[in-house]
């Protein structure tokens, strides 16, 4: 079977919907040994011509790579006729990006030509931002008055993670920034930090408006705020999946 992937952002994949990833994958699982032809059964029923949720089967940690290798692994062998269209797998942009620098993900699973249209206008949006953020540093050019980010937030999100002490902090957000919506238990598992410092940190971003939750126990990147988690971790980190984006969808 042919792949292909339609980027997206934000998170808001259901992960209960017929063609989500996590629901294949733990349909598929209930019988490990007949894994391929369960999958290969539930794609055939729904007549599948679009996965979502992908990036909820990875988690940026020792043994997150496991779900989305089986799943895709999966999909690659189940056979389909050569004129058949690929399937396109919805996943988010920036755990694409590290699967891509990480797993050649790009190989197996190219951008799609048409369906990207949305993402390209995004990623248009934050390489914009970032470029604000950038100028507002070096030269202290005022950020855009109609901008959604305001330097208010921006200089106590800067406070919180260029400290040289927050180390724990940074992994905080680019957990959440690549592996998406967590809980605090996820997140303590991600980086071996215990539970209670993980509620100081996440307390401490949302008390800012970086932080918003889904439900009382579900925390997610506040989406008018990504461009700042992607510059300050790019400055502080090195990682810079606009970068590799960029590239990918040139």
């Amino acid at each position: 079977m042919k792949l292909e992937t339609i980027l997206t952002q934000g998170w808001h994949d259901d992960p209960t919907a017929p063609l989500a990833a996590h629901r294949l994958h733990d349909l598929a699982n209930r019988d490990p040994a007949h894994y391929v032809d369960r999958l290969s059964a539930e794609l055939e029923v729904c007549h599948a011509a679009e996965v979502s949720g992908l990036e909820q089967l990875f988690r940026r940690r020792t043994g997150g790579f496991d779900a989305i290798k089986q799943f895709v692994a999966a999909l690659l062998s189940i056979a389909t006729e050569a004129s058949a269209p690929p399937l396109a797998c919805r996943i988010d942009a920036i755990a694409y990006a590290l699967l891509a620098g990480a797993k050649n993900f790009d190989l197996i699973a190219p951008p799609a030509k048409q369906g990207n249209e949305p993402f390209r206008a995004v990623l248009t949006d934050w390489r914009c931002a970032i470029g604000a953020l950038e100028s507002f540093e070096r030269t202290g050019h005022p950020l855009p008055k109609d901008s959604v980010i305001t330097s208010d937030v921006y200089l106590k999100v800067r406070k919180i993670v260029a400290r040289p002490n927050a180390r724990d902090e940074r992994n905080i957000l680019a957990a959440l920034l690549v592996s998406g919506t967590s809980t605090q238990a996820e997140l303590s598992i991600d980086l071996g930090l215990g539970g209670p410092l993980v509620d100081r940190i996440l307390a401490t971003f949302e008390s800012v408006g970086m932080l918003q939750r889904r439900n009382a126990s579900l925390y997610t990147i506040a989406e008018p705020y990504l461009p700042v988690a992607l510059f300050g971790l790019r400055e502080t980190l090195g990682l810079d999946p606009v970068a590799i984006l960029a590239r990918l969808l040139n």
